[in-house]
């Protein structure tokens, strides 16, 4: 029986995801100039004919995972930015990246690949976006702590170097795990949350 478009549909966002998530981790781990094409196939399980027929070359590749990552901060910042209250957001937010940081691989490649990215030189318009998106994610998460504080519920103190220090403690957490692999134990979310929350 043949395939319906729905099935070829479905097969070609499969392999895309095959492909984003090979790429994800091998550009976390060795950088963009460091990966080539054959390894990304590799791991994907792919050919590298099925590869280019998704990305003619590894900087689309590498540009449709910063884009991925900027769509990722549009959304924390539409978060920061809702009528919820502060406590809520930041909580269950910590939560969330506690979680994420200990179970899922992607979420810790995306922190490294955002880092590179930023450092690379590359001036592509994924990346512009992505710094773009960067800022208005810090931008809310600074309003998020003078809400936080005007209802006394976030820590004193200028909100710029708190959202400075929480996001800095973000990248470490994902980062760190990658460097002690087995050895990484999740901090808890309150300890993370402590940072803004009184």
């Amino acid at each position: 029986m043949p395939r319906t478009k729905e099935q070829f549909e479905a097969m070609r966002l499969a392999t895309r995801e095959k492909i984003l998530a090979a790429a994800g981790e091998l550009f976390a781990k060795k950088g963009l100039a460091g990966t080539n094409v054959q390894e990304i196939a590799d791991l994907a399980g792919i050919s590298i004919g099925l590869l280019y027929r998704h990305y003619k070359t590894k900087e689309e590749l590498f540009d449709a995972l910063v884009s991925e990552a900027s769509d990722g901060l549009a959304e924390v910042a539409k978060l920061f930015l809702s009528d919820a209250p502060p406590v809520k957001i930041i909580e269950n937010f910590c939560k969330e990246v506690v979680t994420d940081v200990e179970k899922n691989d992607d979420f810790n490649n995306s922190v490294m690949l955002i880092t590179q990215a930023i450092t690379s030189g590359n001036q592509s318009t994924a990346l512009q976006t992505l710094l773009m998106r960067d800022k208005e994610m810090f931008d809310a998460l600074k309003k998020l702590v003078e809400r936080g504080q005007s209802e006394r519920v976030c820590r004193p103190g200028n909100p710029y170097d708190l959202a400075l220090l929480f996001c800095s403690m973000l990248q470490g957490i994902s980062q760190f795990k990658l460097v002690l692999k087995e050895e990484y134990k999740a901090p808890a979310p309150e300890s993370l949350s402590s940072i803004l929350l009184v």
